[in-house]
């Protein structure tokens, strides 16, 4: 193996071929480094204590400078499989590709515990023992070149490009690093690399990725543990995981889905099946993208609706709604009632532009609105430009008559304000009566929520009966109020279809 990856090194100088030179020059470095390995099984297979390692640890150890002779060659091949000057080249590299193959599918007749010999192999370097028939070297030598066979393994590629991601690669072997690094952005990908678990994490939380290819065997975080953080972290949870190891058994794949990954590949990889697998996740995530936004804007418009429902509805009532009632009646024995009319509104909507007719009503019903939130009272409805609000419903409401008295006496600061800031000189007529009421929905296509009865009535007849710029109240509601406001009494006024009933106004103490 290192013989024909120095022959294709000497014919890519030769060539004048610079990226070739310095890939050639990787995988004949990592073609040493195995060399070296397997010479001194105690560089791979014992800790150092001088236990022996777990077999996944050996294989991964073993697989590593073996992915990456794998890898540079095939990179190259793809690159000039098509010249005819670089027949020699891609030949060498076949060769060498094909071997290291060959000793990956029999990695484990190299571990010690497999009964092999623990010495060292020799200690000359002789790259004829690599050629069946060549083979005189001991130990593990032997076994690789029996291993390997006479005739290089066939390689296949293809350069079909996936979808554009960023993708986080981690891993703590720099080659096997370039290699993903340089695979996926022929896919046309956007690579970000991380050398370490503790390296990706902070990775990761610094920017968004769309998949990671994850490495088992690292020095501080293990790829199960970085998968256990991310499956833990609700902002990283849903990034799908590749697992590219070395580590090609069977319970490290079950590991590493059982801990959240989606797919498992084993080093060295295919190119195809690697782009095959990423472009899968890849869909699968976008898929999940979509369906997250699709529930997203779902959701949004839910909101949005609640929202409006809200604003024309009690909350109550809307939630009444929405578990499925049809039909909502309620009656309320004790609430108060407040009508409030907009004196010469009628003549200045005849004669001003509209827009500026409704400006004016949004911004005195918009502080209308925000007294009676502030004072816990429900506001009913507004027609034209008048305005009813109720408290006591749709929640009772021990302070009732307090709390619509005082919206009447705000509404009647809000108005004075209101006419200093626009210029104008409206006057409010306030009617409020007290007692009992029935409230609900009505409607089917638009919703309303409205109330009935006598209570609605007198109340209604007290503002139309008032005095501008006045809160008139009837004997039930001052009755109510004893004590906590002052009153000035307008005798016994005739109501219309009610007769003569007693009539105050409303002031504060």
């Amino acid at each position: 193996m290192l013989e024909r990856l120095r022959a294709a090194h000497a014919e890519s100088q030769r060539l004048g071929l610079a990226e070739a030179q310095a890939d050639t020059e990787r995988a004949t470095a990592a073609a040493a480094r195995f060399q070296i390995l397997i010479r001194s099984p105690r560089q791979y297979a014992v800790d150092r204590e001088g236990s022996l390692l777990p077999e996944s640890r050996q294989r991964h150890d073993l697989k590593t400078p073996l992915s990456g002779v794998i890898g540079y060659a095939e990179l190259i091949i793809e690159e000039y499989a098509d010249e005819s000057g670089a027949a020699e080249l891609v030949d060498c590299l076949k060769t060498a590709a094909g071997l290291a193959s060959g000793l990956t599918s029999s990695i484990d007749t190299l571990l010690p515990d497999r009964g092999q010999d623990k010495a060292a192999a020799g200690s000359s370097e002789d790259d004829a023992a690599e050629t069946p028939g060549e083979v005189d070297a001991p130990g593990p030598l032997k076994i690789m070149a029996s291993a390997v066979g006479a005739a290089a393994m066939p390689i296949s590629f293809s350069t079909q490009s996936g979808g554009r991601a960023r993708i986080l690669t981690v891993d703590d072997d720099p080659d096997s690093r370039e290699l993903l690094y340089r695979r996926l952005r022929k896919e046309g990908h956007r690579v970000i690399q991380a050398s370490s678990g503790k390296t990706a994490l902070e990775k990761l939380s610094a920017k968004a990725v769309d998949l990671v290819l994850l490495d088992l065997v690292m020095p501080d975080l293990n790829g199960v543990q970085v998968l256990k953080h991310l499956k833990r972290d609700p902002a990283l949870k849903n990034i799908p995981v590749i697992v590219v190891s070395g580590q090609n058994e069977v319970a490290s794949a079950i590991q590493c889905i059982e801990a959240g990954a989606e797919d498992y590949l084993s080093k060295p990889f295919n190119p195809v099946l690697l782009r095959a697998r990423v472009n899968a996740c890849l869909e699968r995530k976008r898929a999940r993208d979509r369906e997250q936004e699709h529930l997203r804007h779902i959701g949004v418009e839910k909101a949005r609706a609640d929202s409006l429902l809200r604003a024309i509805l009690p909350e109550t009532i809307v939630a009444r709604l929405k578990l499925g009632e049809t039909i909502i009646a309620d009656r309320f024995d004790s609430v108060s009632v407040l009508f409030c009319d907009l004196v010469g509104f009628t003549a200045f909507a005849a004669n001003t532009p509209a827009a500026r007719v409704v400006d004016a009503l949004d911004q005195l019903f918009s502080m209308f609105d925000a007294l009676c939130r502030k004072l816990g009272v429900e506001k009913i409805k507004t027609i034209g430009d008048a305005y009813m609000a109720a408290a006591g419903l749709p929640h009772p409401h021990p302070n009732h008559a307090e709390a619509i008295a005082n919206l009447g006496l705000g509404m009647l600061d809000a108005i004075g304000e209101f006419n200093r800031k626009n210029g104008f000189s409206f006057q409010l007529r306030i009617g409020v009566h007290s007692g009992p009421v029935v409230a609900g929905i009505i409607g089917r296509d638009k919703f309303t929520y409205d109330v009935w009865g006598d209570t609605v009535n007198v109340a209604s007849r007290l503002e139309n009966a008032g005095a501008p710029g006045c809160v008139q109240i009837s004997g039930v509601t001052r009755a109510a109020l004893e004590g906590r406001f002052a009153f000035r009494s307008r005798g016994l006024l005739r109501l219309a279809g009610l007769g003569k009933v007693p009539a105050f106004l409303l002031t504060a103490l």
